[in-house]
């Protein structure tokens, strides 16, 4: 089975960080996998950068990646690869995400999306942090989601949480839908600090919960002066103090020594779509501690292999810190649950497996019917 990928801006900023691991697993499933980057032209995104133009960059980027016209230019970009060259000796087509609608695709040849969240998730959830758009423009996002996802042979999701929003809320039919999770991107390199090291990803400060981070780590530093925090993909700001480390920037070799050097992650996320970097550091053996919030609580079993508190509550969040530096043993049993955890379900092979398996049985069930309209 020789597979296209359609991936959007799959050779721009970390994407192929992102994306090289489950690639690579889905190159051991299946003959041939051919990467089409869904990228925009130069002159789409000049006029969404124009119809959408804000002095925030942030908010800005926000509009123009979320905009129906996004949507709309990212599935042209779709039909030119689906017409070209490329587009050869092709069995079935797997995309990444629902920000386009490849219905040029999906009247060709057995089409299966997989994604990690929904518009009508994040409409719900995350508006304040991830839907910068208007009342009407979100609504006609959640039309062209419906629209693209009403294509697909299957649909699916990293968690369940999305599974169920898509049958239920989006009505696909159930059996065209499954969570097959997804795997980690960087492995840990490195040896595990001793004491214990604490970390923290925080691109998006407040809405990974660095304020709560920062405030659970002043009461641990007042009990534990020895204590250390490593705190990626954040600028100080004129946040430094004792123990604090900032490491702007997100290179992967960064994150891997981090990573290898760490015991406790600190997760109080206000807002997931799921949670790669839960799983890199339950590969790697670092105890998450995350907020109650869904889908991170399908990653994390309290008091299996990690700890859940409840969220905006930074001395709850300090508390279960606490108990495991003061407990090894406990610590050390939730390390090699974490561990097993992702060897035995949240892994590249695992999740590539379940993919290729939608792949074909879509590639068989379109043999066997009708041709589509």
């Amino acid at each position: 089975m020789r597979v296209a990928v359609l991936i959007p801006g799959a050779q721009k900023g970390l994407q192929p960080v992102k994306f090289a691991a489950f690639l690579a697993a889905l190159r051991a499933e299946v003959e041939d996998v051919r990467v089409w980057d869904v990228q925009l032209s130069r002159l789409d995104q000049l006029v969404l950068a124009l119809g959408n133009f804000t002095t925030d960059r942030a908010r800005l980027r926000a509009r123009v990646n979320a905009s129906p016209e996004a949507f709309r230019a990212r599935s042209r970009a779709v039909a030119r690869l689906a017409t070209g060259p490329v587009a050869a000796s092709v069995d079935a087509v797997l995309q990444v995400g629902v920000t386009f609608d490849a219905a040029s695709v999906s009247r060709r040849w057995p089409l299966v999306i997989y994604t990690d969240y929904s518009v009508v998730l994040t409409r719900r959830f995350g508006r304040e942090w991830r839907l910068a758009l208007a009342d009407d423009h979100i609504a006609t996002r959640v039309a062209q989601e419906q629209q693209a996802l009403s294509r697909a042979d299957h649909v699916c999701t990293r968690s369940e949480l999305v599974a169920a929003a898509i049958r239920h809320e989006q009505a696909i039919p159930a059996e065209r839908v499954s969570a097959v999770g997804a795997g980690p991107n960087i492995l840990a390199r490195g040896l595990r600090a001793d004491p214990p090291r604490l970390l923290f990803f925080g691109s998006e400060f407040r809405r990974k919960g660095g304020d709560l981070v920062l405030a659970a780590f002043a009461l641990l530093r007042a009990e534990f002066d020895w204590i250390e925090l490593d705190i990626v993909g954040a600028a100080a700001e004129g946040r430094e103090g004792p123990g604090l480390h900032w490491h702007p920037g997100q290179s992967p070799d960064r994150v891997a020594r981090l990573l290898g050097g760490a015991s406790i992650l600190l997760a109080p996320s206000r807002f997931e779509t799921w949670g790669d970097v839960l799983v890199e550091a339950m590969a790697a053996g670092v105890v998450p501690v995350i907020s109650d919030l869904p889908p991170m609580t399908e990653i994390v079993t309290h008091q299996v292999d990690g700890l859940v508190v409840p969220p905006e509550d930074a001395a709850a969040l300090a508390r279960a810190v606490r108990t495991l530096i003061l407990d090894p043993e406990r610590r050390a049993c939730f390390a090699i649950a974490a561990t097993q955890r992702v060897e035995r379900d949240l892994n590249q092979a695992e999740v590539a497996r379940k993919i290729a398996t939608a792949l074909r049985v879509a590639v068989a069930a379109r043999q066997a019917g009708p041709a589509r309209p």
